[in-house]
């Protein structure tokens, strides 16, 4: 239910300008006196602001004028970001933020941290674990630049004595003293909803007056949200869920695919055999020993807690009967010889330069998907809780920089760890957590640098109890289904076909009108020096030996060329007419990277979505690796992509060309036919 401070924080949204009896008027209750809204709108000076006059119209600080957003300097508050602060202010610096992964939760604590060292309060921001302890300092470092940002864990025991912001993991906070004897600080509690564990607990003291909490999903599967962290933090402020980010264009659109594969006989025999173990065990646990049947994270912490019980009397043993087949049964699932053929078939659809993610549910499924796709030619490895933190960051930069263009991982990435972009989300088991889920589709659904549409392919045994059909990912589904563009169910011999389409596709076209691009530009620049009408001369009117010749340095240049390396050795005028009119009887295609364009063709006939894949093969990888790259960086990018049919050395005098254009992109764009020439290289 809202306060009244949080209702006339809407109104206000709603109708700015408004004084202070008309915003009693719309609140229409009793107990809303003018002189209750007066003394919230005078005690948020730093939300409500208002003209002056003698009637005083009230408005909310917005932008610039909001004192928060002048603090953080980072970037502009999205708009919700802006409104979760101003309804964590107005609740009195209290509550819990709940946005979707993906959508930018910690800039609205680090906002507050910026905002409350501006106004000379220590904060505290607490983590579950090193990675995010450590993605938070470097967050802070650039965000408040005036001042040691100070670390509890690991190696580290900075206190909140010594440093006026500290990072904390909870253990290391319940372990010490890490908290000033004064109070007036801030608790940045990050991924909150963990710190009901009553262990965990323990690092809410009341030393904290101001109190953020952040998550993307505010539950648990037991009672302490309700008995330990809403009254420790206050009222849950509505961030951003999937509907929001979409419409704000936080997130990427989304495409779903669902493949359906099928048992082989003797796997439908043994995971029939499993269900139905698992179901007795389950009804007796419910029906006999008082464990809850639902939310089913309950039952199963239940269960587990009476499964290791060292008094092994009749519910024990029937908790482990219960943990064996439940076991069984997601092992058979796993470990399906159908989802292993279909990652052979759609193999070639994940070679790049598009990244992709597979989110098993076994340490063993991992390492068997990422073997399959690696011998479909695909750079993949699987990330495993076996592998040391070391591995795991060096194992994430090769995927940042497209070393490795498939990850295969079980949980590891669910929670707390920074991920590169990636395009398509493989999801070969299903999950009944609603934060597993929401934490998965975040790895997927950041909107990408040039407006590609977030894949996901949902993969499921049909008639098991993964099958949507039979109410698996619903939690998945009901919310990623409410924003998708697309949702298309097909047979695991269709898929490849699917995948490869989509994650080729772009919302822009790539097979641009040369005349219009560039022709329009030069006449801009300088009007007197081209005719148009001269210039887009048609297919009929152009003289095929100047097709010939611009093909020709095409297949001279193994198909890749930037527009200056053409027009240096074509000089001819007709050549000139001929590319800017573009008609080479669709044996070119072009694209623009780092603003220079970049044409594919050649005599061979070639298809366009060939050349398209090539182009944007391109784009991505420059994209994604430095501008001067060495030759070993270089040929890494290029494996596994369409650019690796492309000689190591012709790459290396494209990355030279590019490189030498981009520091002169507007003038190439402007005046592509001066008379000022540069080489090839």
């Amino acid at each position: 239910m809202l306060t009244v401070s949080s209702r006339v924080l809407n109104l206000l949204r709603e109708v700015p300008e408004s004084s202070v009896e008309e915003l009693v008027g719309r609140l229409a209750e009793s107990s809303c006196t003018a002189s209750l809204v007066e003394r919230i709108l005078f005690d948020h000076p730093d939300v409500f602001d208002h003209d002056g006059g003698m009637s005083r119209k009230w408005h909310v600080l917005s932008g610039r004028a909001f004192p928060i957003a002048r603090n953080y300097l980072e970037q502009p508050l999205r708009k919700w970001q802006e409104h979760a602060l101003q309804e964590w202010i107005v609740a009195g610096r209290g509550g819990v933020v709940e946005a979707v992964t993906g959508t930018g939760k910690t800039a609205v604590g680090v906002a507050a941290i910026a905002d409350a060292y501006s106004r000379g309060l220590r904060s505290l921001v607490l983590v579950p674990g090193i990675d995010l302890m450590e993605q938070w300092h470097s967050v802070l470092q650039r965000a408040v630049p005036n001042t040691k940002i100070g670390r509890r864990g690991d190696k580290f025991r900075d206190t909140l004595v010594s440093h006026r912001i500290l990072i904390s993991t909870v253990q290391s906070a319940v372990r010490g003293e890490s908290f000033p004897a004064t109070s007036g600080c801030l608790l940045v509690a990050d991924e909150v909803h963990r710190y009901g564990a009553s262990a965990f607990a323990r690092a809410l003291t009341d030393d904290f007056q101001e109190r953020l909490g952040l998550t993307a999903t505010y539950e648990r599967s037991d009672d302490s949200i309700d008995t330990i962290l809403s009254p420790y933090f206050g009222s849950t402020i509505d961030g951003c869920d999937y509907r929001r980010g979409y419409e704000e264009g936080i997130l990427a659109p989304v495409r779903v695919v669902n493949i359906a594969v099928q048992f082989t006989p003797t796997e439908r025999h043994d995971y029939e055999d499993a269900d139905e173990r698992a179901r007795s065990a389950r009804t007796k646990l419910i029906n006999n020993c008082g464990i809850p049947a639902e939310p089913f994270g309950l039952f199963m912490q239940e269960v587990d807690r009476l499964s290791n019980d060292e008094n092994a009397g009749p519910a024990t043993f029937l908790a482990r009967k219960f943990m064996k087949a439940f076991n069984d049964r997601r092992s058979i699932l796993a470990q399906s010889h159908a989802k292993l053929d279909l990652l052979r078939q759609i193999g070639s659809a994940m070679r790049g330069p598009a990244r992709s993610i597979l989110f098993s549910e076994t340490v063993a499924a991992a390492e068997a998907a990422a073997a399959m796709i690696a011998d479909q030619g695909v750079a993949a490895e699987a990330m495993t809780s076996g592998m040391k933190p070391a591995e795991r960051a060096a194992l994430l930069g090769r995927f940042r920089v497209g070393e490795v263009v498939a990850l295969a991982t079980p949980r590891l990435l669910d929670e707390g760890i920074d991920v590169p972009e990636a395009e398509l989300g493989l999801i070969l088991a299903a999950s009944r957590s609603r934060r597993q889920m929401v934490q998965r589709m975040g790895r997927i659904i950041r909107p990408k640098h040039d407006g590609r549409h977030a894949i996901f392919a949902i993969v499921y045994v049909e008639g098991t109890s993964e099958d949507p059909a039979s109410g698996a990912h619903e939690t998945f589904l009901r919310q990623i289904l409410d924003i998708a563009d697309e949702v298309r169910s097909v047979s695991g011999a269709d898929a490849a076909a699917l995948l490869r389409r989509w994650l080729l596709e772009r919302p822009e076209d790539v097979e641009m009108n040369i005349a219009a691009e560039v022709l329009d530009a030069a006449v801009k620049s300088d009007p007197t020096e081209f005719d148009p009408d001269h210039a887009a001369v048609t297919a009929s009117e152009s003289n095929s030996w100047t097709k010939e010749a611009i093909l020709d340095v095409f297949d001279d240049f193994e198909g890749l060329a930037t527009w200056d390396e053409l027009i240096e050795l074509l000089p001819d005028d007709e050549i000139r007419k001929t590319l800017m009119a573009g008609n080479l009887e669709g044996r070119v295609s072009w694209t623009l990277v780092d603003g220079v364009l970049v044409g594919d063709g050649g005599q061979d006939r070639t298809s366009r979505k060939d050349r398209v894949a090539r182009l944007w093969a391109l784009r991505d990888t420059r994209a994604a690796i430095a501008p001067n790259p060495g030759l070993k960086q270089l040929r890494c990018a290029a494996n596994g992509t369409p650019l690796e049919s492309v000689s190591l050395q012709r790459l290396a005098e494209l990355w030279e060309s590019l490189a030498g254009s981009s520091s002169q992109v507007l003038e190439s764009r402007v005046d592509p036919f001066g008379a000022r020439r540069r080489g090839r290289c």
